[in-house]
């Protein structure tokens, strides 16, 4: 059960399109604090997620039925040009816009076809849309794997809590009744070895993750972990020193069950060499995938989304052919350099929190 942390801007994308009210009906984890600290040190912070602007939680189901009822919402509207909705579908190919007509043309595995002067590819890292575009990406493996677990503790708590370990961060997020949401970085093998064992023994190396001190000396890990959380970007300083509270380290809730499948994901940096070109635009992860280590994969999304929604907007009003490469490109040079400079800086704490022994459990 995936749970997103979500940005003030994510959620007001979602209020203009009628999603948040729905998400709302159905339910919010707020965090109230936010812990994360260093397991080779003493370095810790704490501070209120309210005023970081990180406190709302969200799981990946939710999210995902607010938006289909919003888009069945719309479909049913009696609208000249009403919302299409074609589910179930899989993509077979794409043909760029002609010189004449300049429309690209979907085909669907079920024989079906569709025309469109503008395709906006937002299926995830492994893009057919962007392969057969010609859309090339740069990046690398960090052989490593996401595992995502759901438990039970033995407290309820509004606490998100993360951990720097040796083999990568584990993050606890809290979700409702006593539940919370895994998201553990380790090896490859390590991640194999945690879906493959019982659901009691998932949560004894859990607990033992969470507060056993590590054995791997290395440097002091302060500087880093201020750094961390205080400079992933200009605008998030000034809002986590604000957020920052003077309480002292506390221990996190101990896990008791293991609930439901644990399933992993690759980690790695990839991004597109090109956001546009005619006729195609990419969002998302299709146009850019980083490590999970500070949760903002979706709100980059999301903001691609906001970014791309606002320049066809502009383009409706002013007559603009909406798949016009010189016009597209106004989208990628709004979105690139936020996207790379995310993407490198947690490529760069990766690395920092990464300089222990890769086997070092």
């Amino acid at each position: 059960m995936r749970v997103y942390t979500i940005t003030p801007a994510s959620k007001k994308l979602w209020e203009s399109i009628g999603v948040w009210d729905k998400i709302k009906a159905e339910r919010i984890a707020p965090f109230q604090y936010m812990q994360v600290w260093d397991a080779m040190g003493d370095g810790f912070i704490r501070f209120d997620a309210s005023k970081a602007q990180l406190k709302d939680g969200l799981e990946h189901s939710v999210i995902q039925r607010a938006l289909l009822a919003r888009m069945d919402e719309l479909a049913g509207q009696d609208d000249p040009n009403p919302l299409r909705v074609l589910s179930p579908a899989e993509v077979r190919n794409f043909e760029g816009p002609g010189e004449v007509d300049r429309m690209g043309t979907v085909h669907l595995e079920d024989g079906r076809q569709i025309r469109s002067r503008l395709v906006v590819a937002a299926d995830g890292g492994k893009s057919m849309i962007r392969s057969l575009s010609g859309l090339g990406t740069w990046g690398w493996s960090y052989d490593q794997q996401a595992v995502v677990a759901t438990v039970k503790t033995d407290e309820i708590h509004t606490t998100a809590w993360q951990r720097f370990l040796p083999t990568g961060p584990i993050a606890l997020l809290p979700i409702r009744d006593g539940y919370s949401s895994i998201v553990w970085s380790t090896t490859e093998a390590h991640a194999m070895e945690l879906k493959g064992i019982s659901p009691e023994e998932f949560v004894a190396q859990l607990n033992e993750a969470l507060t056993k001190p590590s054995e791997t000396p290395s440097p002091p890990q302060i500087p880093l972990l201020g750094n961390f959380l205080q400079g992933i970007h200009a605008a998030a300083q000034t809002v986590l020193a604000a957020g920052a509270l003077a309480d002292p380290f506390q221990a996190p809730p101990k896990a008791t069950e293991a609930v439901g499948r644990r399933v992993s994901f690759p980690l790695k940096l990839q991004h597109a060499t090109r956001y546009a070109k005619s006729g195609v635009a990419l969002v998302g992860d299709s146009a850019h995938s980083i490590h999970p280590l500070a949760g903002q994969g979706l709100n980059l999304g999301l903001a691609d989304v906001t970014s791309l929604g606002g320049l066809l907007a502009d383009g409706v009003r002013g007559g603009v052919h909406l798949g016009d490469e010189i016009f597209l490109q106004n989208y990628e040079n709004d979105r690139k350099k936020a996207n790379i400079t995310m993407a490198l800086a947690m490529d760069g704490f990766k690395n920092l929190f990464g300089q222990a022994s890769p086997d070092a459990l």
